[in-house]
């Protein structure tokens, strides 16, 4: 099925709220990006701009569109990875629960590429430097896992996907 069968089954007066996707959101999350405007054409204003690009020097930073770029949400994401491990370590975690942390940051975006070029070796340095959770910050191995992907795979908008089926 798709998001415009979907659609019908819940815009019709039948009772059906909703539809679960499962597990393919989990390994195609962009594919997943754009199923909001179905159902409202307004989609939310990008904020973007003021994220650094922190992974490649070439990714562009999106000012007028509405959806990011997939380099631009990995940007956010590694952001948000050093906030959270500096606020455990400020809870006091110990070296064991640090690198538990990491393993689970690191496991978030490992999709996120999917059907792009360089996902391949995007995924295979997250795989690569997983048991080194201990020693480098989650953020660190994002950044390096990023740098195996293409800029244009970078600056491909995260509504703008190639379906993996």
């Amino acid at each position: 099925k798709d998001f415009n069968q979907v659609k019908k089954l819940v815009d019709a007066d039948n009772g059906v709220l909703g539809a679960m996707v499962g597990r393919s959101a989990i390994n195609h999350p962009c594919s997943f990006a754009g199923v909001d405007a179905l159902w409202d054409s307004e989609r939310p204003s990008a904020s973007a701009t003021h994220v650094r690009a922190t992974i490649h020097k070439d990714v562009h930073l999106s000012s007028t569109s509405s959806r990011p770029t997939r380099g631009e949400v990995l940007s956010k994401y590694i952001q948000y990875c050093n906030a959270e491990e500096i606020r455990m370590k400020d809870l006091g975690a110990s070296a064991q629960q640090m690198e538990k942390l990491r393993k689970r940051l690191i496991a978030v975006p490992f999709h996120l590429f999917t059907g792009e070029d360089g996902s391949d070796a995007f995924q295979r340095r997250i795989k690569k430097l997983r048991d080194k959770t201990g020693r480098l910050k989650a953020s660190s191995i994002l950044s390096g896992a990023a740098s195996f992907v293409p800029v244009e795979s970078l600056n491909k908008r995260i509504d703008d996907f190639v379906s993996w089926q």
